[in-house]
């Protein structure tokens, strides 16, 4: 038999049966191989023992060498595992490793094995990690990687753009999320509320986790500061249909009225009062999220009412018609003063010009007006050419007016002066100034047009120096005549008055043989007079020289006359001598039928006797007479 064993490698034994040793079992160490072992056997002589050598190669090993919770993990889908190693001993070289995920690796170096990667597709993998090399069977190991889906997260929904101080609402119709902010712009609350904090930008995220794994879905928020308004400027109250300027100091506003019944208001700030009331304007500035608005109360007073106006429509120019309301204490204007002009009162319209104007009649009540008006129509004038007349004429006279304007009525502002008849045909009746009227209607209008005429009295006839008979022999005085009037004289030949001889208050006779007649009249102002006339006689005589007289007292040939020497001979001498040749007595050359010879000398009474005369005629070709002439005393 055998009597132990020593030195077999642990987990082998040896046994005896049937003179055989038999050495069995399955080493569990390499540690120490080769082992050489020695087995006594007993019973026989001395001591002999079965020695032999067993070389035990070590079998492959794989063990763990990253955490125990690596080689069973969780990741999520494309996020990277934690790292898995294994270390291989024995006489292993490598090993193989299978099921591991889309995106993960291995790879050996130095005794270990690395596992790493991110996994790209989700699902549950099992995996296997055999050596290779060594002794057989092969050390294998196994461990699962369980990927995660990452969640699907709807998109974050709301406004995004809020003002400072306000809030929105964001959405996502994932649930489970949480929401969180990445700067102090904007909060963000469990709800998904965002409140704005300051001027500025914040990501807000939702973030949703299953199993771990989470994903997050993002929007920005824009946090915007309130735009600054100035205040509104501009009248606090306006009437019904009336329209004021509203401003703001600040630029790109937006205007708007809380009452459009009661007011309107457009782009420009102006405001049409509508109805009485008040309403609101509002100026909103806007930076297309956050609005900032300036109020300003408007008071729309009502219009007072106004009844209609009543008075003509039309007038003439220069003429005036009267207008009327019955509503007490307006005020009249025109829309066209150089047409119509109206008394602010009274509601007195006076045409100036052709056209139409607007009268209007206002009512003022708690500073609003409301008026009424009448349209006026200003018709022209009549054109009416000047009257062609004359400016003086002559009393009895007739002559005929005419105008160039047809239709027209003439008349006399002087009938006693002067009569004018339909057609124009004119009389001057008497001396004085007349004026005619010429008038003619067009549309109801009048237009006169005027003519002074002057109607100068006829002057009558001229006194004159009368009639006279001269001798042929004898020189002519001149013709007089005195006007009445300080008028021209005119002296005429002929009783028609055509053939004029001269002008003036005298004219030198012809001193032809015959009665020569001569008509003076007297002109005024272009009018003529009658006639007076003067009839000169001339004869083809001498003078009558009587003989004798009887200068005794009893007027009757008390002076030696000779009748119309002086006319005959204006320029004799007549010398008296008595007996004795003594001149008694001379007259003034022309002068003797003014103071012929009496019968005295010196002033006393001559005798009867005779005497001698010598009569010088002085016209250069009339010889002097001489002779005798006597005194005589009738008994």
């Amino acid at each position: 038999g055998v009597s132990g064993a020593n030195g077999l490698p642990a987990g082998v034994s040896a046994t005896w049966s049937a003179n055989t040793i038999t050495i069995s079992g399955t080493p569990t160490t390499a540690v120490g191989s080769p082992f050489s072992y020695s087995i006594p056997l007993t019973g026989g002589c001395g001591t002999v023992s079965a020695t032999g050598t067993i070389t035990v190669t070590p079998l492959s090993t794989l063990a763990l060498a990253s955490a125990s919770t690596t080689s069973n993990q969780q990741v999520c889908i494309n996020a990277p595992i934690n790292t898995i190693l294994y270390s291989i001993g024995g006489l292993a070289t490598g090993a193989t490793i299978t099921g591991l995920p889309a995106g993960v690796i291995s790879a050996f170096s130095g005794g270990l094995l690395a596992i790493t990667g991110t996994p790209t597709s989700a699902g549950s993998y099992t995996f296997t990690v055999a050596t290779t090399g060594g002794c057989t069977p092969a050390a294998a190991l196994s461990g699962v990687i369980d990927v995660i889906a990452m969640p699907v997260v709807a998109p974050i929904t709301g406004t995004t753009n809020i003002c400072v101080g306000t809030s929105s609402l964001l959405n996502d119709a994932t649930a489970t999320g949480v929401w969180t902010s990445s700067s102090s712009s904007a909060s963000v609350g469990s709800t998904g509320l965002v409140i704005g904090l300051s001027a500025g930008s914040s990501i807000i995220n939702y973030m949703v986790t299953i199993n771990g794994c989470s994903t997050t879905v993002s929007t920005t928020v824009n946090v915007l500061t309130f735009p600054v308004v100035a205040p509104i400027s501009g009248p606090t109250s306006m009437c019904e249909a009336s329209m004021i300027d509203l401003n703001d100091a600040s630029l790109s506003g937006i205007w708007a009225s809380s009452s459009i019944g009661t007011a309107t208001i457009n782009s420009a700030g102006e405001v049409v009062g509508i109805s009485a009331g008040t309403a609101t304007m509002t100026y909103t500035i806007s930076n297309g999220v956050c609005s900032t608005s300036s109020s300003y109360v408007i008071t729309v007073n009502p219009l007072p009412f106004v009844a209609a106006i009543t008075g003509a429509s039309v007038v003439c120019e220069g003429d005036s018609i009267l207008l009327s309301d019955i509503t007490p204490a307006g005020v009249w204007t025109t829309d066209s003063p150089l047409i119509a002009t109206v008394n602010p009162i009274t509601g007195m319209v006076t045409g100036e010009s052709a056209g139409v104007a607007i009268i209007s009649y206002v009512i003022t009540d708690l500073s609003c007006s409301a008026d009424v008006s009448t349209s006026i129509t200003v018709n022209p004038l009549p054109v009416v050419s000047p009257i062609i007349a004359p400016s003086d004429i002559c009393q009895g006279d007739s002559i005929l007016l005419s105008d160039l304007t047809p239709g027209g009525l003439w008349t006399s502002e002087s009938l006693l002066i002067a009569a004018i008849n339909s057609s124009g045909m004119l009389t001057a009746l008497s001396a004085g100034i007349s004026v005619i009227d010429y008038e003619v209607t067009l549309l109801g209008c009048t237009s006169i047009e005027s003519s002074t005429v002057t109607v100068h009295g006829t002057p009558s006839a001229p006194l004159n120096s009368g009639d006279s008979t001269y001798c042929s022999t004898a020189i002519l005085s001149d013709l007089t005549a005195i006007s009445g009037l300080g008028g021209t004289l005119t002296w005429y030949s002929d009783s028609t008055l055509l053939t004029v001889l001269g002008e003036g208050s005298s004219l030198a006779p012809t001193s032809a043989i015959g009665t020569n007649t001569y008509y003076i009249t007297e002109t005024v102002s272009g009018c003529e007079g009658l006639a007076s006339t003067i009839s000169i006689n001339i004869n083809t005589c001498g003078i009558e020289i009587v003989t004798a007289f009887t200068p005794d007292g009893d007027l009757k040939n008390d002076k030696w006359i000779l009748p119309d020497i002086d006319k005959s001979f204006p320029k004799n001498v007549v010398y008296i001598y008595n007996r004795w040749g003594t001149l008694i007595f001379q007259s003034e050359q022309g002068q003797y039928e003014m103071k012929p010879w009496d019968g005295t000398y010196n002033g006393k009474a001559l005798p009867v006797d005779s005497y001698f005369y010598m009569i010088e005629y002085n016209d250069d070709y009339t010889t002097g007479s001489k002779g005798n002439v006597s005194i005589i005393i009738v008994q």
